[in-house]
């Protein structure tokens, strides 16, 4: 790893130059965001997302290791965990007493169930699902060198050239429900590969070669960037359930099948969504392209019909008259929403608008179960020993069991957690986490565990058990980056860097009593990536939410 990586010595004019590209090139390309408030029926304020000015320095090996091996053994075991409802009931059905959001996704499975067996075989069920998942990973330094300053100058060209070798991958979170950041993510990656075949990452740096500190001129190779293509990955999963429902409507009244993506209302990340849409509607395959129509989520049950056998009516808002209009059958239903509690709630009549899209015969991209399976509860039950060869291989478990930090389940600490210095071991070694929510924005940190386990009641299991205790990833010291953010301007600072892998599948549930063989995967593969910077003394990630910044992994061995 070079020892001045960014450049300290990038001249004003350098940089000024970089950062005008940025700015050009992320107006020319759409990766911006709605500045909320200041949507007029005729115009709309935009703003650049957050992204890293430099490409940050990643172990390729890592890298790879992610992209090539783990990503598919996690496709295939998250498959197989939303087709074992056993299994995701023992898990997960005990929140249903403190969680609003899961008491509502199960809810919304039992009904479809019990209108299934009232109804009989009136509406034909749809056995294959979809799934658009992310499995995020920062890096993490094993053994004593993690607890290590390295301020030693008379070390530091051994720990340049020897940094990557105590890491290895530690998994943040896996998302397997309205994964976002694909489209951001490949065009900052494009960005700075642009940046680099311009010339602008051309300059001096010091290096180690040799053992003896020189200068030399250097710049990123493109070899070192990897591609990125999530935005047509993405959308080749559904592309690919699309394929599988039939381009042909089996309603004899619509006029052909269409992909529907469920979105947010007044959404400022639609950067983030759009591409996918395009992506489809320009796809080139054996057929035609893909017709995609975008609703919003609480305007669904206005704009939708189940015929008596099922299919998934739409009635374009564009179109006029839903009486008048014909309707488009739905081949594929991709959600983009419908993953915060506010969203079930009566007002809205979000149990309602799920359980007619779940009963539905369109494929769900994913389905109620593979929703319940991105619960941070059931992360932390895979971790115990033994777990994952319910479906998975001795090999392939072993396999992502190396990417596990310790989760324990807050009612067992409560029970355990004596003294204060056992309080201040999770304060300084682990983080606080929903057992529903997605983490982003809703993790307490350090000396704020303590305090946080205060307010519990030490009798209510309910309580206890709708967090879990995550042990710190303890990442690498002394990897620098630059940052550039609307709100904060250009930051040169010590990082942590964050990389997520999409990968997507498409699979058919089985009758069988092996929990192994209700799953058929027919397609399972990596289709993209994403890779998050921040700087070391910020808690969260989230780009969108101001945090982090989209960046693209400058690869080194």
């Amino acid at each position: 790893m070079p020892s001045n990586y960014p450049p300290e010595n990038i001249s004003p004019d350098q940089l000024n130059s970089i950062l005008t590209q940025i700015k050009d090139y992320q107006t020319n390309h759409g990766s911006l965001l709605k500045v909320i408030g200041s949507e007029t029926p005729h115009s709309v304020h935009l703003q650049p997302v957050s992204a890293s000015v430099f490409p940050t320095v990643f172990p390729r090996r890592l890298f790879n290791e992610a992209v090539d091996e783990l990503q598919l053994i996690y496709n295939e075991l998250y498959c197989k965990l939303a087709e074992d409802v056993e299994w995701l009931h023992a898990v997960t059905g005990p929140l249903r007493r403190t969680e609003p959001l899961v008491d509502a996704l199960w809810s919304v499975y039992e009904d479809v169930q019990r209108r299934r067996q009232d109804e009989g075989s009136q509406y034909i069920e749809q056995r294959v699902h979809a799934g658009v998942f992310r499995s995020d990973y920062m890096l993490h330094v094993e053994g004593d060198s993690a607890d290590s300053d390295d301020d030693d100058d008379d070390d530091d060209e051994e720990v340049n050239e020897n940094w990557t070798q105590n890491l290895c991958l530690k998994q943040v979170e896996f998302n397997s429900y309205s994964c976002a950041g694909g489209c951001h993510a490949d065009k900052v990656a494009d960005m700075h590969r642009f940046l680099a075949r311009w010339g602008l990452y051309d300059f001096a740096l010091e290096s180690n070669e040799g053992r003896e500190e020189q200068v030399v001129n250097t710049k990123i190779p493109l070899s070192t960037l990897p591609k990125n293509s999530s935005i047509n990955g993405i959308a080749s999963v559904l592309a690919s359930a699309h394929k599988i429902y039939g381009s042909k409507p089996h309603s004899p009244k619509a006029t052909h099948t269409a992909v529907l993506m469920i979105v947010q209302p007044n959404n400022f990340n639609i950067a983030d969504e759009r591409p996918i849409e395009y992506a489809l509607w320009n796809w080139v395959d054996d057929d035609d392209p893909i017709a995609t129509y975008r609703i919003e989520w609480q305007l669904v049950l206005d704009h939708t019909k189940l015929t008596p056998t099922g299919e998934l009516l739409f009635f374009p808002p564009e179109s006029g008259d839903s009486t008048t209009a014909s309707p488009v059958e739905i081949s594929v239903v991709y959600h983009r929403a419908g993953y915060e509690p506010r969203e079930y709630s009566e007002v809205v009549n979000g149990k309602q608008i799920r359980t007619r899209l779940e009963l539905s015969r369109a494929i769900k991209c994913p389905s109620v179960l593979g929703h319940i399976t991105t619960i941070k509860k059931v992360q932390q039950v895979l971790t115990v020993p033994g777990t994952l060869g319910r479906w998975l291989t001795k090999e392939k478990a072993d396999k992502i069991r190396g990417t596990f930090v310790e989760i324990r389940s807050l009612d067992d600490v409560m029970s355990s957690t004596k003294n204060l210095e056992e309080e201040e071991e999770l304060a300084e070694n682990y983080i606080l986490k929903p057992a529903s929510l997605e983490g982003g924005g809703h993790n307490i940190y350090g000396t704020n565990i303590p305090a946080f386990l205060k307010t519990l009641s030490p009798d209510s299991i309910p309580d206890q058990s709708a967090y879990i205790l995550m042990q710190k990833i303890r990442s690498p010291l002394n990897v620098y980056g630059m940052l550039m953010s609307s709100s904060r301007g250009v930051v040169a600072d010590e990082v942590v860097s964050e990389l997520g892998v999409f990968g997507g599948c498409v699979w058919e549930r089985k009758e069988s009593s092996s929990d192994r063989a209700r799953c058929q995967v027919i397609e399972n593969r990596v289709v993209g990536w994403s890779f998050k910077t921040k700087e070391v003394n910020v808690d969260e990630m989230s780009v969108v939410k101001g945090y982090g910044c989209f960046d693209t992994p400058f690869l080194v061995d």
